[in-house]
């Protein structure tokens, strides 16, 4: 268990989508290399996809010069 888990297991944690503080031991936490994200439940989680898949879409779409219909 890395520190940043052990940590998270002590003190509470804010899920990063909805903003709701919860005890770090009962957060979602998918880790990347160097940072960790806390979500609340799985809904949050798959909100925050949803929306990054969203902008990452926007983003590249608009720069790809395929045309949407």
């Amino acid at each position: 268990m890395s520190q940043t888990d052990q940590d998270a297991e002590k003190d509470e944690v804010r899920c990063n989508y909805c903003g709701e503080w919860l005890p770090g031991d009962e957060a979602i936490s998918p880790e990347g290399d160097e940072y960790v994200l806390y979500f609340c439940g799985l809904e949050c989680h798959a909100q925050w996809e949803a929306e990054r898949a969203a902008d990452t879409e926007n983003e590249f779409g608009a720069h790809s010069g395929v045309r949407k219909r």
